[in-house]
């Protein structure tokens, strides 16, 4: 899937606003109260038959305050606002890899790179990959994708994340058609 970087600006209030590159079908990856970072994907924008994702500017950190409820968009079109961190935006780094930060509770998103048919398990005899409370490190496989009869794999990567996590919530059933930036898990840092 190719990427577009979304349009950055101001709004009177001093919340940052995130528009549309292009025209096209806008579909959301985010919620109100998750916190997003530049490289992260805020959702999906589909221009005839081709479909991008759409990534967060460099240098924009905030938690998301409006979400636009139009999927047809034009070029400029509000898509999300941003209440900005402040000081607590140093502590962020570009999400990357498909990640977005987390919700309100804290944590972070790991979101469907492309899309496809996720798979939670090797093969119908095996285990998940990763449950809710399991143990999961920086690099580790959580899932599969499939397009065209092949599997690509989700993994735990992107500069910021911690070495150990737990998981908090998978998302996405197993055989389950995701689209690109689609949450598919939540995780933890680790204690």
């Amino acid at each position: 899937m190719r990427e577009l970087t979304l349009i950055e600006q101001s709004t009177e209030a001093g919340d940052v606003e995130l528009c549309s590159p292009r025209v096209g079908r806008f579909t959301s990856a985010v919620s109100v109260g998750d916190l997003v970072a530049a490289g992260g994907v805020l959702g999906t924008l589909k221009i005839m038959t081709s479909r991008y994702a759409l990534r967060v500017p460099h240098g924009v950190v905030g938690r998301v305050s409006v979400v636009s409820s139009a999927h047809g968009v034009g070029y400029g079109a509000g898509l999300v606002e941003l209440t900005p961190l402040g000081d607590m935006a140093e502590g962020v780094a570009d999400a990357g890899s498909g990640l977005v930060g987390g919700s309100s509770g804290g944590g972070i998103e790991i979101s469907a790179p492309i899309d496809g048919i996720f798979y939670s398990r090797p093969s119908p005899d095996d285990p998940p990959f990763a449950e809710a409370g399991a143990e999961v490190r920086l690099g580790q496989t959580v899932g599969l994708i499939e397009v065209m009869k092949t599997f690509n794999p989700v993994r735990l990567d992107g500069s910021g994340l911690p070495e150990r996590m737990v998981v908090r919530a998978v998302l996405a059933k197993d055989q389950q058609e995701v689209a690109a930036g689609q949450t598919i898990l939540r995780v933890d840092p680790a204690p």
